[in-house]
């Protein structure tokens, strides 16, 4: 199970959370093909705004990979997760305080998690 939808009223309770998802949406979708938007979930027990882009940068197949032209692990090659670290970091500056996990799934998708924190 990838997903359990819970109530959506964050939005009021969260602004700056759902900003910088939605920001963070806005940056990395138009270098991409597919995409979920930004959503809000209980994604691996936690309360979050989660989403995913496909396709986003160059993706590799590892030199230690046997390819049989359907390879669904593919890496980002060395510029692009530069790209993306780049893009990230500017993002946790204009929100700072704000979590954001991400990391490359199968098939080129890039997942996104903005755990809500309750505020300190």
């Amino acid at each position: 199970m990838r997903f359990h939808e819970i109530d959506d009223s964050s939005k009021s309770e969260f602004p700056n959370h759902w900003a910088a998802a939605e920001y963070l949406y806005r940056a990395f979708k138009p270098g991409s093909y597919q995409g979920e938007e930004p959503a809000y979930e209980n994604w691996a027990g936690k309360n979050s705004i989660i989403f995913s882009v496909r396709g986003w940068g160059q993706w590799v197949v590892p030199d230690d990979a046997e390819d049989d032209g359907d390879y669904d692990w593919e890496v980002m090659t060395p510029k692009s997760l530069k790209q993306a670290n780049d893009l990230i970091e500017q993002i946790k500056q204009k929100f700072p305080g704000i979590e954001i996990d991400w990391g490359p799934e199968e098939k080129n998708w890039l997942f996104f998690q903005i755990p809500l924190l309750a505020k300190q």
